[in-house]
Formats: C-alpha cells, structure tokens, sequence
C-alpha cells in the first residue's frame, strides 16, 4: 500500500507528530509538504495528482493523526472488498455506532485525516475541482470538493466502521478547528479484527447516513447554483454566493457559519 501525507511544514509541531505518524506506517511513503499556509485548492491537487498518476489506490492523511494496529494490512483488505470506490478511513457520521455490524454504512462525507482514493477517482475529482467557477474552486476545501464530486455521480462515499484513524487532538488543528464536534471519529478503532479475511465483505446494500451539514437538498442547490453566476449571499449581502440551500444563497463564510452551528447542534442532539 502507498501512503501520501499532507505536511504542514509550515508549523513547528507538526515535525513531531509527522514522526510519529511515519513510525506507525510501513510501505511507500509520499510526503507533500507546505513550507508556508496554503488554501487545499493549492495542496489538494498536488497530492491528488500522485494518486491520479499511480497504478493502485493510495491512503492519503494527514500529519496529525493516530492510526490503528496493523493499518496497512487493513488498508490492503479495505482496497479488495471496495475496489474504484472513495472510502472515508476516519468516518465521522452520527450515528454510525449504530451500524457496528455492518462494518459499513455511506454517505456524502469525507474529512481531510484519512481516505482511500483511486487512480482514476483522483483524475476525476481533478477534472471536477477544475471544472468549477473560480468562485467555488478557490475557496472550496478538498473535502467539500470531493463530497460534491460524489453527488455528482450519485454515489456515495463508502465509510468504515470502526474508523481506522483518528486525529492527535493534542496537536492545534491548522485551520482553527480545536474544538470541532466531528474532529474525531464517530466510531473510533478499538480491538476489531480488521484485518480478518471477509470482515469488509462488502453487502449489497450499505446502509446510508445524510450528512447533517451537506444534506441532500444542499448538495443539489449547490449543483444548481452551478449556473447561477453572480448570485449575492443573502446572508451578509457583500460576498458572492458559494451555494444555495432551500432556495437561500450563501457565501463561503456564511455556510461555514451555518455548518458550525447545525454541527454543533447536531452533536448535542445526539450525545
């Protein structure tokens, strides 16, 4: 298995838990490092290019993050049961606990830490972000890029129960997200056999969770907005729209706002 690691270069501590990740890791490793910040539409594509170049899929994660025993032998049995799918490794749905028999459940999510990409997933997803207005692609994360992507082919991003990572919150997150509700798993890895043969055994219908900030109805109001050049947030009324949810159009700003709180309220609902 190849692992490509997104390096904040650019911050001191993030040295030593790149160490630490790498100690646990064996394989092909690929770092890509930033020596100063970068917006993800600046790193994403570069990492994503690698993936796109390669013969077999590629885990790419992040420098901040724990991963479970045996992760690579894992990775390889994830790889055989889900072939040319997207697989979120450091699943974050509510409610996905729930699901722990299943060992999968889907849906239009993916987070940054850890995730399980194909050649040709990572070239479409290119062709996709670069496809976008200038408006959306600069300031689109790749996570949001790639969930979007997926509405796009109907096809929801495949999550594995446990996760197989889980972020180092005592590392300070580099875009201010300390205290983020789902910045660590939902289901978080813990004695499972997850490299036992036929544990990822794929059904024929995975159980899917809506994403409580990129619901159906949003992603579709995004891809209709698609055509909507020009549209004015109707949140702050200065900034152009980034998406239109229920018929409201927001900005960047103003749907990271949004997506805060209905997060937040999300979890307390929940726990």
């Amino acid at each position: 298995m190849k692992f490509a690691i997104a390096h904040a270069g650019w911050l001191p501590d993030r040295r030593e838990s790149l160490a630490m990740l790498m100690s646990q890791l064996s394989g092909t490793i690929k770092i890509f490092t930033s020596r100063r910040r970068e917006h993800a539409s600046v790193w994403a594509p570069r990492l994503w290019q690698y993936v796109a170049d390669q013969a077999d899929p590629v885990v790419c994660l992040n420098d901040d993050i724990h991963v479970c025993p045996d992760f690579e032998r894992a990775c390889d049995a994830v790889a055989e049961a889900a072939p040319e799918r997207l697989v979120s490794l450091h699943t974050q749905v509510p409610g996905a606990a729930k699901l722990v028999v299943e060992h999968w459940c889907s849906s239009y999510w993916l987070t940054g830490p850890a995730y399980m990409m194909w050649p040709g997933v990572a070239a479409e997803l290119l062709d996709f972000w670069a496809s976008l207005p200038w408006r959306h692609a600069s300031q689109m994360n790749e996570d949001n890029c790639a969930i979007h992507w997926a509405w796009s082919k109907q096809q929801p991003i495949l999550q594995t129960i446990p996760a197989l990572a889980h972020h180092d919150v005592g590392v300070p997150s580099s875009l201010g997200y300390d205290n983020h509700p789902f910045r660590t798993p939902s289901v978080p890895f813990g004695d499972e056999p997850v490299t036992a043969p036929g544990y990822w055994t794929l059904q024929a219908e995975v159980p899917y969770v809506e994403n409580p900030w990129a619901t159906v109805s949003g992603l579709e109001g995004f891809r209709r907005s698609l055509t909507a050049e020009g549209v004015t947030c109707d949140g702050c009324s200065s900034h152009s729209a980034f998406m239109t949810i229920g018929g409201t159009s927001l900005c960047s700003q103003c749907a990271g706002s949004v997506a805060q709180a209905v997060a937040s309220e999300w979890k307390r609902r929940i726990v």
